[in-house]
């Protein structure tokens, strides 16, 4: 388990175990679960194995798009698909979730999905990798430093090199507009906004 205590003023690390908690300016919180150890786990079970070669063994009709791998997004970055299978596509997936059945609290679960698995695979719970969790309470750029710390940890080395020689790709991520808006620190410009601005332009004569 690590655990990191980043302290703004002293820059201080600590790391013992297998979890790692951050704490930022005293007041932010994170939970970061390393993948390696946990895939390098269900990839040594010869069942998960076996369900990593989901793309090269499944059916097929090159008439017809039937999963993810038919497209060319997927074909274009994950590359030719061979047996055995040494590539996963993971998709990245975020999203708040209460804490408490109060509504007192919300947490952000960073999980992973991963997509070399069969469909009906892919979303059991058994099968969800939980990453890291947020504090509801961090926003926009505030998160960012934990992602960059995700990717130098061992995201860019899993793409690299790969885990006992299967490379890990983040195929893409997934988000509801809420999540979109948090991560990128953009605004959704909804219909209602659009009518408003609108409005005032007239107003102004600009329009």
């Amino acid at each position: 388990m690590l655990i990191f205590f980043w302290i703004k003023l002293f820059g201080l690390s600590c790391s013992v175990f297998k979890l790692t908690v951050f704490f930022i300016d005293y007041t932010q919180k994170v939970y970061f679960f390393p993948l390696k150890p946990k895939l390098r786990a269900l990839l040594s079970t010869k069942k998960y194995w076996k369900m990593c070669q989901h793309e090269f063994e499944r059916p097929r009709n090159s008439n017809f798009i039937t999963d993810v791998y038919d497209g060319t997004t997927w074909q274009q970055f994950m590359g030719p698909y061979n047996y055995p299978n040494y590539r996963l596509g993971f998709v990245m997936c975020i999203d708040g979730i209460p804490a408490f059945a109060a509504g007192t609290k919300s947490l952000i679960p960073w999980v992973w999905r991963n997509d070399s698995l069969p469909p009906t695979q892919r979303v059991q719970l058994k099968n969800i990798i939980l990453y890291m969790l947020l504090d509801d309470s961090i926003k926009y750029e505030k998160q960012r430093k934990y992602f960059d710390f995700a990717v130098d940890y061992e995201l860019h080395e899993l793409y690299q090199d790969g885990l006992d020689g299967v490379r890990v790709k983040v195929f893409c991520s997934s988000l509801d507009i809420k999540g979109k808006e948090e991560m990128s620190g953009m605004f959704v410009c909804s219909a209602i906004i659009i009518i408003i601005i609108v409005v005032l332009m007239l107003i102004a004569g600009l329009y």
